[in-house]
């Protein structure tokens, strides 16, 4: 059997510890009207909703239920994965608004411990909000009210380009240098009083001293950064070519 969306959704929200013992009985309600029956799906179907629940009961009844389906609850990530792809689609779909899409799958990244492919709803979350309250920075770069419905687009079909790949765990650290094509993790270059020890620095001036990224190799500072919109894609266009 495979899983239904709703069954994806509840998974979803039990990784996220968010389900709802109504949550429960809504999946068993819409599987029996999908055709499936089982002694446990009509149970958790026919609890009263209008009395208190036990949630204990709920659970077990779901567990069994599961186990009479044939069907096996995934781990907490795997569980996260198969909801981030339904809010993708559905976000895509226009089901689902871009700011609390966004904002849940950032929630998400929290709790599959932080992989590097959902990591920049992150950065969204937080740069959509400095957005909205005028700040003059943000975190993803190039991002404008503008273009962000353009931009939130854009990642979720790379969301569902790039699944099938793997991020090495410090990708993140790494860029690419345009200038000798090295991708690696950059160096770095002070920009003033070089002679100067930087704790000596901070000893002296209260702060460290200023420096920029440069390519670890050829020492070039002209950079794409591999966490960004670009350098994510670079690194799969490269895996995919070569059918990593």
């Amino acid at each position: 059997m495979a899983l239904s969306r709703t069954l994806v959704e509840l998974f979803g929200r039990r990784a996220l510890n968010q389900a709802r013992s109504e949550d429960t009985i809504a999946w068993a309600v819409a599987s029996l009207e999908q055709g499936f029956d089982t002694p446990s799906l009509r149970i958790l179907a026919g609890l009263d909703l209008t009395r208190p629940i036990d949630s204990f009961e709920v659970q077990t009844f779901f567990q069994k239920a599961l186990g009479e389906l044939e069907l096996t609850e995934p781990g907490l990530y795997e569980a996260i994965l198969q909801y981030a792809d339904l809010i993708v689609n559905d976000l895509l779909d226009g089901a689902m608004d871009p700011k609390p899409a966004v904002s849940l799958l950032a929630r998400l990244w929290a709790a599959a411990d932080y992989p590097v492919h959902l990591a920049v709803w992150s950065d969204l979350e937080d740069s959509l909000e400095a957005l909205e309250c005028g700040e003059s920075y943000v975190l993803y770069p190039g991002l404008t009210k503008e273009n962000r419905a353009s931009v939130v687009e854009r990642e979720a079909r790379f969301h569902l380009r790039s699944k099938a790949f793997t991020y090495p765990p410090d990708f993140s650290r790494n860029v690419y240098c345009n200038v000798c094509g090295r991708f690696g993790p950059p160096s770095s270059e002070r920009l003033t009083m070089k002679w100067l020890p930087p704790r000596w620095h901070a000893w002296l001036f209260g702060k460290p001293q200023p420096a920029r990224s440069v390519c670890g190799a050829c020492g070039a500072s002209d950079l794409t950064f591999a966490w960004t919109y670009e350098g994510r894609r670079r690194f799969i266009e490269a895996l995919e070519k070569t059918g990593r």
